[in-house]
């Protein structure tokens, strides 16, 4: 019994370490800045997402990781190995953003089935 006991918590410690891995979600984590529209920049937190434009909070939106891209939104993904994809539920619905890349200064995303062009932005310090 204890055995069990001890490899239940092991594997959930496991899980819960694991967890930063599945949701990417904290690299994203801050401002940026809109290299294309000087008006424009968004917000990142944990399970948010802010649009502001003109120093005005326009949308807010719940994010959630899909590390896979495997959700019903983010099923038209072409190339999710190239990167990971998070799921945007706001005012007007919900869609699926795929990250093509992101460091501590540069974030470049697509929404998955738009029109394809890429988002680019910089890490506001």
């Amino acid at each position: 019994m204890k055995n069990l006991l001890f490899f239940s918590l092991v594997l959930l410690l496991a899980g819960c370490l694991n967890s930063s891995v599945k949701n990417p979600i904290h690299k994203l984590t801050g401002k940026w800045q809109s290299v294309t529209d000087a008006t424009y920049q968004l917000e990142f937190t944990k399970e948010k997402l802010k649009h502001i434009h003109n120093g005005k909070v326009t949308e807010v939106s719940t994010i959630m990781a899909d590390s896979a891209c495997k959700s019903l939104y983010c099923m038209p993904a072409e190339n999710p190995a190239q990167g990971f994809c998070f799921n945007e539920k706001g005012p007007y619905g919900e869609q699926c953003n795929l990250v093509l890349f992101v460091d501590n200064n540069r974030l470049e995303y697509t929404l998955v089935g738009g029109r394809g062009n890429t988002l680019i932005f910089t890490k506001i310090k």
